[in-house]
């Protein structure tokens, strides 16, 4: 009785794991410079992927018997677990623009051999059960085991209609926009100074207002898969380009590559790993 507990240093908690950062790989700007930045009808966009930092963006099991040379590199999460997601606005850089960014959740169901090649997370497909053949692929690499993946959906209400008529809504693929615009109000500290509310995000001499205030928006989900990935490509802006520029001369993108890249099309800096889009993963459901 009477006695304090000691103060301890907590990195992580019985409901949320360490922080994971997910980033574009190093160099993806010279890849996607050009390509197109934006989903119209008929003329989809090549979304930039972000994957964990330090790893690379194809699968451990990517090129072995059975699987894509090409199979993208999810997260590996916890199925029914809760999800925390920060996403940063982008920098600023067109000012005849608030450019959005579209980004979307994508979820993968793994089986056996891809848990067996990372060791890590969990697999639901029990089995190694092969699926359609890839018949572009040489004579004798062309099995494919059954590995699917799917987006978040959200159901959308149609118009009422009468009894005993059923009631049908539409479900959709789901997918959130960031702006790239923060809030432009500084709090004043007792010495006449403005309250900075973040730091190490971007340099406050290119946009002070960037820099200092709150650049993220947190928001939850649950997983619906056991690995996750995040695609990114531009939201659609009346009479603006629809390709990725990422050159610092009037590029519409370049704040999106000073964040998340390098800014290897103007005057390049070091990757800084530890920014981009933030993910707790939780307990689970």
């Amino acid at each position: 009785m009477g006695q304090e507990a000691a103060s301890l240093s907590v990195t992580n908690d019985a409901q949320f794991g360490a922080l994971r950062v997910l980033k574009p790989y190093t160099g993806f700007e010279a890849q996607y410079q050009g390509l197109r930045a934006v989903t119209e009808v008929g003329f989809p966009a090549r979304p930039v992927i972000f994957t964990p930092v330090g790893e690379p963006p194809t699968d451990p099991a990517a090129g072995k018997e059975g699987f894509d040379p090409n199979l993208l590199n999810f997260m590996p999460v916890t199925e029914g677990a809760r999800l925390k997601i920060w996403v940063p606005a982008v920098h600023l850089t067109e000012p005849d623009f608030i450019v959005p960014y579209r980004y979307q959740l994508h979820w993968r169901q793994s089986d056996m051999n891809v848990y067996l090649s990372r060791l890590d997370g969990q697999y639901h497909i029990p089995n190694e059960t092969p699926g359609a053949a890839d018949t572009t692929a040489p004579i004798g690499q062309q099995t494919r085991f059954i590995i699917p993946s799917a987006n978040s959906g959200i159901f959308v209400d149609r118009a009422l209609v009468a009894d005993p008529l059923p009631q049908a809504s539409d479900l959709k693929r789901d997918v959130f926009v960031m702006r790239s615009d923060v809030p432009m109000g500084f709090p004043i500290l007792p010495n006449g100074n403005a309250g900075v509310y973040q730091q190490g995000i971007a340099d406050p001499a290119v946009d002070p207002n960037f820099a200092a205030l709150s650049a993220f928006v947190a928001w939850e989900t649950i997983a619906r898969g056991d690995r996750l990935l995040i695609t990114a490509e531009r939201e659609p802006i009346p009479e603006a380009p629809v390709n990725w520029n990422f050159d610092p001369s009037g590029g519409l993108d370049f704040g999106f590559s000073n964040l998340y890249g390098t800014a290897a099309l103007g005057t390049p800096h070091a990757s800084f790993p530890f920014v981009g889009i933030y993910v707790l993963l939780g307990a689970g459901g």
